[in-house]
């Protein structure tokens, strides 16, 4: 049985995207909460019905963590070790790929 995932963007537009297995599903107090698969995109996160973040566009949002604050910083040093240990221990190696750009 194929599923899917509506996710209304708003103004009259949303998409809708195959989805393989579901990896993780919990209701929390806040928010429904899933992770699940698909064909196109890999792994995906999705919240209340709209996602959030896949695979195959991981590298947009680490362009967005890493690009602000390395514009702001007034000198950032070119030894990328204190960088690391701010970032979160997951997806690091793509925000250190992201850092030695700049």
């Amino acid at each position: 049985m194929m599923q899917w995932i509506v996710d209304v963007v708003g103004g009259g537009y949303g998409q809708a995207l195959q989805v393989g297995d579901v990896l993780y599903d919990h209701h929390s107090t806040f928010q429904h909460v899933q992770v699940v698969t698909s064909p196109i995109f890999g792994r995906m996160l999705v919240l209340d019905d709209a996602v959030q973040t896949t695979e195959r566009d991981e590298h947009v949002y680490h362009e967005m963590l890493v690009h602000l604050p390395m514009a702001l910083h007034p000198d950032p040093a070119p030894d990328y070790r204190p960088v690391v240990c701010m970032l979160p221990p997951t997806r690091r190696a793509a925000k250190i790929r992201t850092t030695r750009h700049h």
